[in-house]
């Protein structure tokens, strides 16, 4: 006795879509895309000498009921050109230990101009406290030659 097999009894997978080499091309471009982006990004935006050469730290203050720590200082922009600043800043304890961190962005500093930041430290800190300049990132301004 032979069974029939009807197609309601066949669980049937949907076919799946092979990709010509046009949708692997396109796959291909964007990664590319991608990457670029990813790395122009890091480029802009990476902490320079010269950078960190336009940073000095003025002040850098615990404060005397042990909350956060505040620090100051200037820049002097000596690039060609306008420029935005983020300044990444760490304040240590009398033994060098990382007891808080801070940042402070200062935009639009003309070439040759200067300009004063200040932050305040990300957590408390009990103590006297020193400061390290951890990075200073500058980009230029856009819509300036």
């Amino acid at each position: 006795m032979s069974r029939r097999v009807y197609d309601d009894d066949v669980d049937r997978a949907p076919r799946r879509r092979r990709r010509g080499p046009l949708g692997i091309i396109a796959a291909v471009v964007v990664l590319v895309l991608v990457a670029a982006v990813a790395v122009a990004v890091v480029l802009a935006t990476r902490s320079t000498d010269d950078a960190k050469k336009d940073v000095a730290v003025k002040t850098c203050t615990p404060d005397p009921g042990g909350g956060k720590p505040t620090a100051s200082g200037q820049i002097v922009n000596h690039s060609s050109k306008g420029s935005n600043y983020v300044i990444r800043l760490r304040f240590n304890d009398a033994e060098g230990n990382n007891v808080s961190e801070g940042v402070a962005t200062v935009r639009d500093v003309e070439a040759g101009q200067t300009a004063d930041w200040q932050l305040t430290g990300a957590r408390s800190a009990d103590g006297p406290v020193t400061c390290e300049l951890r990075g200073v990132s500058r980009t230029h301004v856009p819509g300036q030659d």
